[in-house]
C-alpha cells in the first residue's frame, strides 16, 4: 500500500460520510453504486486497505495480561500526533471541558454505557474546547483516571480538568467551564491559585463549608428565587449560588456572583403565558460556554463517517477523521470571520469535506478504470 492508496482510501471514506448507502458494497453496484467511490478504486482493493490499516507495530504490542499496559497502543502514536497538533491551536480565553461520546456495539473493553447519551453505547472521550467548539486537548477514557504528573489528587474527575487545563496558559485570564460531574471546591481553588478562573454546576454534597437550603426551601419562594453563600477555601474566595428555575440548580466560582441579576422569558404551564423570571447573573455566564463540546458534537454527526468495523481501533481513526476536520472548518470560519468576510460567502462544513475528499482521491494520482461488482 501507497501513501498515494491510502490518500485515495481515506477520500472515498470522506465521500461515504456525505454521499450515505446501507451496505458499503452498494458504492461498487451497478443500480446504486456512486462513481465518486467506484471509480476511485476497485471494492476489492477497498477492503484490502480496510483490512490492512494499522497504526502501530503490532510486534512490539504490551502483554495483554499486563494490567499497566497502554491499552490505546494500537493508535497510540495516532492519537499522539493529533493531540500535539490541536495543543498547537492558538486558544480563546473561554474553555469548557465535557465528555464525548463514540458510538461503537462493537467488542471491546474500552466500550462505555452512557444512558443520558442518544447514541448510548461507544468510547468515552474528555475535550477542551471553546465556546465555538474548536478542540484543544482531548484524551480516551480508558477506565483509570489518575493524578496529573505535579499536581495534586482532587477526586477523579477533577484529575481529567487538570490534565486537559494542562495546555492552558496560567496568569492570563483564561476561564474553565465544567459540569457538576467535574466540580469541585478542592478543584476550583487548586485552578485559581494555578492563575485560571473556573466556573461549573456542583454538587451540594462536594460543597465545603455552603449550607445551601434545601429544594423545598426554594421552591416555596418562587420560580426565580435564588441564594447565594460566599465560602473560603485554602485562602481562595468562591461563591455558591442556588437558583430555582423548572428545578434547581446550583452554580460555584471563583469570579462570577449572583450580581447583577437580569430576567429571562419562560413559560408558566398554568397561566399558559410567557412570564419574566429574575436569573443571577453566574447563570448567564455559564450558558455562555459550556455548550462548546455539544456543538463539536453536533457537527461531527452531521457527516459522521459510519462505516461498521469489527477492529474497535478503526472506529477511532474514523471518528478522528470526522474530528480534524470539524475543527478545521471550525479554525477557517473563526478566520473568516475575523477578516470580515460574509457568512453567506464561507464555505460550510459540507463542501469542506466534499473538497478534501476531492482533493485526495483525485490530485497528483490516476483513478483506477471503473469497475463496478454486482451487489
Amino acid at each position: 500500500m501507497t501513501v498515494n492508496d491510502l490518500e485515495q482510501f481515506i477520500g472515498t471514506v470522506l465521500t461515504m460520510s456525505i454521499m450515505k448507502l446501507p451496505q458499503t458494497r452498494m458504492y461498487w453496484s451497478e443500480r446504486f453504486g456512486i462513481s465518486q467511490v467506484a471509480d476511485t478504486m476497485t471494492r476489492d482493493r477497498w477492503e484490502e486497505i480496510k483490512q490492512s490499516l494499522h497504526f502501530n507495530d503490532n510486534q512490539e504490542a504490551p502483554d495483554l495480561n499486563n494490567a499497566e499496559r497502554d491499552r490505546l497502543y494500537k493508535v497510540r502514536p495516532l492519537l499522539d500526533h493529533v493531540v500535539s497538533k490541536c495543543r498547537e491551536i492558538p486558544k480563546s480565553h473561554k474553555l469548557c471541558v465535557d465528555e464525548q461520546l463514540v458510538p461503537f456495539k462493537g467488542r471491546s473493553s474500552l466500550k462505555q454505557y452512557l444512558p443520558n447519551k442518544p447514541k448510548k453505547w461507544g468510547y468515552k472521550l474528555f475535550l477542551l474546547c471553546d465556546e465555538c467548539g474548536i478542540m484543544y486537548n482531548f484524551e480516551v477514557y480508558t477506565g483509570k483516571i489518575f493524578p496529573q504528573p505535579g499536581f495534586p489528587d482532587v477526586g477523579a474527575s477533577g484529575n481529567i480538568i487538570l490534565r486537559m487545563a494542562s495546555v492552558v496558559p496560567r496568569g492570563l485570564d483564561y476561564i474553565l467551564y465544567f459540569d457538576n460531574w467535574f466540580c469541585s471546591v478542592d478543584l476550583q481553588a487548586f485552578l485559581k491559585k494555578a492563575g485560571i478562573s473556573s466556573i461549573g454546576t456542583v454538587r451540594e454534597a462536594r460543597l465545603k463549608g455552603c449550607k445551601l437550603p434545601s429544594d423545598k426551601e426554594l421552591k416555596k419562594k418562587g420560580r426565580g428565587s435564588y441564594v447565594e453563600m460566599e465560602t473560603t477555601f485554602e485562602g481562595v474566595s468562591l461563591r455558591a449560588v442556588k437558583w430555582f428555575d423548572n428545578r434547581p440548580v446550583t452554580l460555584l466560582s471563583t469570579f462570577a456572583s449572583a450580581s447583577p441579576e437580569n430576567t429571562v422569558k419562560r413559560f408558566d404551564k398554568k397561566t399558559r403565558t410567557s412570564v419574566s423570571i429574575t436569573r443571577p447573573s453566574i447563570v448567564g455566564v455559564y450558558n455562555e460556554c459550556m455548550g462548546g463540546v455539544d456543538l463539536m458534537d453536533m457537527l461531527v454527526a452531521l457527516y459522521r463517517i459510519n462505516l461498521r468495523s469489527k477492529k474497535w481501533y478503526r472506529r477511532l481513526f474514523f471518528h478522528l477523521l470526522d474530528v480534524v476536520i470539524v475543527n478545521c472548518w471550525l479554525l477557517y470560519r473563526r478566520d473568516a470571520t475575523a477578516a470580515k468576510v460574509p457568512r453567506n460567502q464561507q464555505m460550510t462544513l459540507l463542501l469542506l469535506k466534499a473538497e478534501i475528499a476531492c482533493v485526495l482521491k483525485q490530485q497528483g494520482k490516476v483513478a483506477a478504470p471503473s469497475r463496478r461488482q454486482q451487489n
